[in-house]
């Protein structure tokens, strides 16, 4: 597809707190509420007349009719070229608009509405996810701002985001990461078993939880009973562990009252939705290294390996 160069980019809310989004995306639609400006003086960009009626005929404030004009301009105004941004369902939503303006007159809805060429999109260029989690923190400020439509802060850079383009200094932070995580899981895999443990006590501490106790397992196994505030939490550091094996840890937890169930070894790789036991937790050694690197346990690695 065609890298985008928009004439313009704005944000635009569908609805009160995006009460429209489910219908604008399935309808593949934007709408502009406003019903208090003629649609018909709106087309013929009579922007002063509106401001004077919503003053003199609505009893608007001077400045709140000036903003309300200012959306209605952009509204009808910004051409086909114009990217629309909108949030929902945990992520950015884009879509551009064919520039005609129609009027709607059915309740619930807004007031006038411009039809989206093609459909909103949820990904970027290339297809990936664009997670509100992910996204700067200027291109999510509207939905702290109470206007309805309004210009986005960096919007070139937002563009860039969504042709798929890459940051060079993030191409590289992301590389390095990666080089890094691979030389800590290298470094966990040459831990034994009690240093194992200790690593894993570690990680449960940068979250509050402190150790009770420990007790031995059947094959090797350390069975940690760690606290945080009311909660229980068994935590089983398995060096080696098939399916069987974590059936039978997951069976004899249940006759216990932990609130949470965690199983760390080398050879798991089970993902826990397999064992219905919404309680559970299960780390394999990637899972370990993200969640070690995550509470800066780096130096620590380095330090016990060395």
């Amino acid at each position: 597809m065609e890298r985008l160069r928009p004439s313009a980019v704005r944000y635009i809310r569908l609805g009160p707190g995006g009460a429209w989004l489910d219908r604008c995306l399935a309808e593949g639609v934007i709408e502009l509420n406003l019903r208090a400006a003629p649609h018909d003086l709106a087309a013929a960009g009579q922007w002063k007349t509106i401001e004077q009626h919503l003053i003199t005929e609505e009893g608007w404030c001077a400045r709140a009719a000036q903003d309300a004009v200012a959306e209605l301009t952009d509204f009808y105004t910004l051409g086909d070229d114009c990217v629309w941004i909108t949030f929902g369902r945990e992520r950015l939503w884009w879509a551009m608009a064919e520039p005609e303006v129609l009027p709607v007159l059915s309740p619930g809805r807004g007031a006038r509405l411009r039809r989206v060429i093609g459909e909103w999109r949820d990904t970027d260029l290339d297809g990936s996810p664009l997670a509100l989690a992910a996204l700067a923190p200027e291109f999510v400020a509207p939905l702290s701002a109470g206007a309805a439509i309004c210009p986005i802060e960096r919007s070139a850079r937002l563009i860039g985001r969504i042709n798929g383009a890459r940051d060079p200094l993030m191409v590289e932070a992301q590389e390095a990461f990666a080089k890094l995580s691979a030389i800590a899981l290298a470094l966990v895999e040459r831990l034994n078993h009690t240093e194992l443990q200790t690593l894993v006590e570690l990680v449960f501490a940068h979250s509050g939880w402190r150790r009770c106790c420990a007790l031995p397992g059947p094959h090797g196994s350390v069975d940690l009973v760690l606290e945080r505030h009311t909660e229980r939490a068994l935590v089983v550091v398995q060096p080696r562990q098939g399916r069987c094996g974590l059936e039978g840890f997951l069976r004899q937890a249940r006759e216990f009252h932990f609130d949470r169930l965690v199983l760390v070894g080398p050879q798991v790789r089970a993902p826990v939705s397999a064992y219905a036991d919404p309680r559970a937790g299960v780390w394999g050694l990637e899972e370990l290294v993200r969640r070690a690197l995550d509470a800066g346990l780096y130096g620590w690695l380095v330090n016990r390996v060395g």
